[in-house]
């Protein structure tokens, strides 16, 4: 079972608050709206104030240290002195009061920070980290992640798009919704591991593969040209939601996946009839989900390869798990400002030694 080491981890875990802590580097998105007047008559005093203060920056009459004057605690300070200090240099102008400048500020130091204790932690050194694109949609923050050797998740084309753009050599396509021409597509391009979201879409994957080596003259596979392919599927692990209903994605009624509960032998079954259907695919919750939640679901998913794989012998023609992709899901403490993860508190640390614990020939 050593095989099965090869995961796809934390991939949401890696989210950043759009404002956080002062940075060596810092990338700006602008985007300019035009400004709306409060409702029932001017805006307070309180509320005008930072405003004025940073009108006072933008002219020149004020400084950085008049706009942290007015913060309300330490994490409003570090967000107000990066928020002036760009006024200053002039990173967006917001002279023209008709309009209202937005900015995303990321602090690249704690991203960087934050890859290298995952990359550190216990997991196996053939570990796939990747990025979840839809959390960090800037292509600038998306480099970073790539040079650092990260990989890519999408869950839609233009997340794909996005991922190539940023350099990624490889990138897990996992949209639930993916039509034809996305499938054929994703198919074509080296470095693209695709996931198929249930059981249907597995099937128009196979036609699309059986097409494809049909054009080729390639007939000699049982399903029509599974070789040279490798495809996932995506399992509903049903072992429970998390804090937070609304994220948590491994329920009894959960719409993504395969249904583990009510498939379980048709899942068997595509993996004997497939020869390119290699890995398994789970996602527990993106947020409020405990280790023990998620140490739970990846067991789970690995009982089940371990099925698959002694369910087709010794030389058996369909399909063998060789990799899973165990999601994301470590939650982030939205309420801290300070770095989250460090030598001492490494969340991705506790983890890799939970699933250690429970699953060792993981």
């Amino acid at each position: 079972m050593g095989s099965l080491s090869h995961l796809n981890a934390m991939r949401s875990a890696l989210l950043l608050p759009p404002f956080s802590s002062r940075q060596s580097r810092l990338h700006v998105e602008r985007r300019k709206g035009r400004r709306r007047k409060p409702p029932g008559g001017p805006a307070s005093a309180a509320a005008a104030g930072p405003n004025e203060c940073g009108g006072a920056l933008a002219r020149g009459e004020r400084g950085a240290a008049d706009l942290v004057k007015q913060s309300k605690g330490e994490s409003h300070k570090r967000r107000l002195s990066v928020v002036g200090e760009s006024i200053e240099a002039s990173i967006f102008d917001i002279s023209d009061e008709s309009h209202n400048p937005a900015a995303f500020f990321f602090d690249i130091d704690a991203l960087c920070r934050n890859i290298t204790f995952l990359k550190g932690s216990a997991f196996p050194q053939r570990t796939l980290h990747t990025i979840a694109v839809k959390a960090n949609p800037l292509l600038e923050v998306l480099k970073v992640c790539c040079e650092l050797g990260m990989g890519a998740e999408a869950a839609s084309l233009g997340e794909l798009e996005l991922a190539r753009k940023a350099g990624f050599s490889t990138i897990v396509y996992d949209s639930p919704t993916k039509t034809l021409e996305e499938i054929k597509y994703a198919l074509g391009i080296p470095g693209v591991l695709l996931n198929a979201d249930n059981l249907e879409e597995l099937e128009l994957i196979a036609d699309v593969i059986a097409l494809g080596a049909g054009s080729d003259g390639d007939d000699d596979d049982v399903d029509g040209g599974g070789k040279g392919y490798s495809v996932g599927l995506r399992i509903n692990t049903q072992v429970g939601s998390g804090s937070i209903s609304e994220l948590s994605t491994s329920s009894e009624t959960a719409k993504f996946g395969t249904s583990l509960t009510n498939y379980r032998e048709a899942i068997l079954a595509a993996f004997r009839r497939h020869t390119f259907l290699d890995r398994l695919h789970v996602h527990t919750g993106s947020q409020g989900c405990s280790s023990d939640l998620l140490v739970s679901s990846a067991s789970t998913c690995v009982s089940l390869a371990r099925e698959i794989n002694e369910s087709q012998g010794e030389g058996g023609g369909g399909g063998r798990v060789i990799s899973i992709d165990i999601g994301g899901g470590v939650p982030l403490d939205y309420g801290r400002d300070d770095d989250h993860h460090s030598v001492e508190s490494n969340p991705f640390q506790d983890y890799a030694v939970e699933l250690q614990k429970s699953i060792p020939k993981l």
